[in-house]
């Protein structure tokens, strides 16, 4: 979520430290769930993956929904969504680690 910095002259900007996490943690063949509508470093890294959709088959059917939708219920809700769907159809069909897209 979020991922903002202020650069030198006092304006927003996406956070590099959170991409780099997100890059890390694509090397460790973990998940990536990002809430786009957020903004800055969120909303790159979600639509860094909208544009690669086939390398995150997980998010095929919610990415649209993560980088719009604004309501926290229903972004919490869409989270344990994303997730149930993961434990019951990716996890339990596969050994193989999810695709990486490579740096963002």
């Amino acid at each position: 979520m979020y991922g903002q910095a202020v650069d030198n002259n006092g304006n927003k900007v996406a956070a590099n430290g959170v991409l780099e996490e997100v890059r890390v943690s694509e090397e460790q063949n973990n998940y990536i769930i990002p809430i786009g509508s957020t903004g800055y470093a969120a909303e790159k890294v979600a639509l860094d993956i909208k544009n690669n959709i086939t390398s995150y088959p997980y998010l095929e059917n919610y990415i649209d929904n993560l980088c719009v939708e604004s309501d926290p219920n229903a972004i919490a809700k869409l989270v344990l969504h994303i997730i149930t769907d993961i434990r019951n159809n990716v996890v339990n069909q596969s050994t193989e680690p999810p695709t990486k897209v490579g740096d963002l």
